[in-house]
């Protein structure tokens, strides 16, 4: 039962000593950000949309 204990810790200090072989060298990438979106609408075609009609007064009761 000594195994157990003894096993456990090791896989800990090994992952431990892992992260910390991976965490020195990270460099944060700049991401790239689009000057528009790919099909974002222009203020004359949000204009002529159609305003949805009002749904009644309690149309789930009839």
């Amino acid at each position: 039962m000594v195994m157990l204990p003894r096993l456990a810790l090791t896989a800990l200090s090994v992952a431990l000593l892992a992260a910390c072989t991976v965490g020195p060298d990270y460099v944060r990438p700049t991401p790239q950000e689009p000057a528009a979106f790919a099909r974002a609408p222009t203020a004359a075609e949000v204009a002529s949309l159609p305003e949805a009609a009002p749904a009644g007064d309690a149309f789930w009761e009839r």
